[in-house]
């Protein structure tokens, strides 16, 4: 009889603790509330947004940015599904499993002939997405810079 008392009461701790958890580690934007032509994230812990000045063309970070979604692959933030142009950069469908994320760039001139790279990683379902998007973001814009150093 107390063992599976005991069982219970231990799930019930481990769900609970991987629900605050899921809060705790989801994806909040750097700045939330700036200026761009991206939309801006919600308030659940499942959507990342920032933006990154580079010393390029927008069509030399663009390109950079198609190179390094196209060549991500990573068992936690997943794998490209489908990676479109649009009029001002690109968008992506990241798969993890069950789930797809929605990945959006836009660049656009900046002073001085920089470029400003504006990114956001979202994912569809859930509240939370334990940091995947932010994870995502921030290993894309690794690569992105990079690529813009070696060239």
């Amino acid at each position: 009889m107390k063992k599976p008392v005991v069982f219970g009461i231990g799930l019930a701790i481990l769900g609970t603790a991987g629900i605050v958890a899921s809060y705790t580690l989801g994806s909040t934007p750097e700045e939330p509330r700036f200026d761009g032509p991206l939309p801006v994230c919600g308030d659940a812990p499942n959507c990342y947004r920032v933006r990154r000045v580079y010393s390029a063309s927008p069509d030399q970070v663009r390109e950079a940015a198609r190179t390094a979604i196209e060549a991500s692959s990573h068992w936690f933030t997943g794998t490209p599904d489908r990676v479109a142009d649009t009029e001002d950069g690109l968008t992506a469908v990241f798969k993890t499993g069950p789930f797809s994320d929605d990945l959006r760039i836009a660049v656009v001139s900046g002073a001085a002939g920089q470029s400003v790279l504006h990114a956001r990683s979202s994912s569809r379902v859930g509240e939370s997405d334990l940091g995947v998007n932010r994870l995502r973001v921030r290993r894309l814009l690794a690569a992105i810079h990079d690529q813009l150093e070696a060239s």
